[in-house]
């Protein structure tokens, strides 16, 4: 959503200034952090019911349109699920001596960039509130055992399972069940119990 508010063919006047696209920047931050925080809170309250958040959405897409033009008050406290009118939210992220002019069009295309996350089309697609973190984070576990620029031909299989138990089980308790499995035994108290404990602690 960011990449895309960043793209995105707002007036040349909207944002002025001699930073240009570091403000742009700060904005795309700005609604970004605020649409997400209005879908995570909108889960919460209607406790993930899909069809309910179709429903509630269009006026808080509304609301957060009017929120960015300046016009947060009434409107937040009624249809927000994060801004209470104080202002605070539309700040997220903003110098203090900027100011946001849309016109009528600059409108339009930030309803469509607020849509990507809170249309009906993306609230269906994320109904669990899930990314793609937890993927990414595994793909990087698996390169760090198997980088792609050596090939274990001999041990590839067992390295990837190896990683896989480790991020099941956790770093200690792999490493106590692969020595059990390898009939090591290891001594309560000893130098390497502690050395286990604090790779544990520091993952």
């Amino acid at each position: 959503m960011k990449r895309e508010i960043n793209k995105a063919p707002f007036s040349k006047d909207m944002l002025r200034g001699h930073t240009r696209s570091s403000v742009r920047n700060r904005y795309a931050l700005s609604v970004k952090s605020r649409c997400m925080a209005e879908k995570k809170a909108a889960h919460k309250t209607h406790q993930g019911k899909i069809e309910t958040l179709k429903r509630v959405m269009p006026e808080v897409i509304s609301t957060i349109v009017l929120c960015f033009r300046g016009y947060c008050g009434n409107q937040c406290a009624k249809n927000s699920y994060v801004c209470s009118g104080n202002k605070r939210q539309a700040k997220n992220f903003m110098p203090a001596n900027v100011k946001v002019k849309m016109v009528a069009s600059d409108q339009e295309v930030l309803k469509k960039s607020i849509e990507m996350v809170l249309g009906p089309l993306a609230l269906e697609a994320t109904k669990l509130l899930t990314t793609t973190q937890k993927c990414e984070a595994v793909n990087r576990s698996y390169q760090a055992v198997v980088p792609k620029n050596v090939t274990f031909s001999r041990n590839c299989v067992g390295r990837i399972h190896g990683q896989v138990h480790k991020l099941n089980q956790g770093y200690a308790d792999s490493v106590l069940e692969k020595t059990s499995q390898l009939k090591a035994t290891l001594t309560p108290g000893s130098k390497v119990i502690g050395q286990i404990a604090y790779e544990d602690r520091s993952i």
